[in-house]
């Protein structure tokens, strides 16, 4: 909108709007940074889901092809806060106190001796 509205001030009367010369630069300025912002949490959340959807394909695999737990993706999901999506940071806290868990941890270690078994 505010690359739209940057072009408004040739419809405003000069004298009705004696600061309007100022509103259309601002307008523009606010609607570009904005849209870069939006674009870069945009790429952002893109790579995140794709080394998600990654990972848990790798994860699900018959043989699975994950020997450790994706520490870097539950801190990917926290960083996502920063773009409003509240829901995958609360996920990426819990998958880091989850991946502390000695369950968890002899699951992965299970998965590396199992795949010293196959290879």
């Amino acid at each position: 909108m505010g690359i739209v509205f940057g072009f408004m001030p040739q419809m405003f009367n000069t004298y009705e709007f004696r600061d309007a010369r100022f509103v259309g630069p601002m307008m523009l300025a606010i609607g570009v940074v904005a849209f870069i912002l939006l674009v870069a949490l945009g790429i952002y959340f893109l790579v995140l889901a794709f080394l998600e959807l990654r990972y848990g394909i790798r994860l699900l695999a018959n043989l699975p092809g994950v020997l450790k737990p994706a520490r870097h993706i539950a801190v990917m999901e926290i960083i996502a806060i920063v773009g409003g999506n509240i829901i995958a940071a609360v996920l990426g806290v819990l998958a880091l106190m989850f991946y502390n868990d000695p369950a968890v941890q002899r699951y992965f270690d299970m998965l590396s001796s199992d795949r010293a078994a196959y290879v």
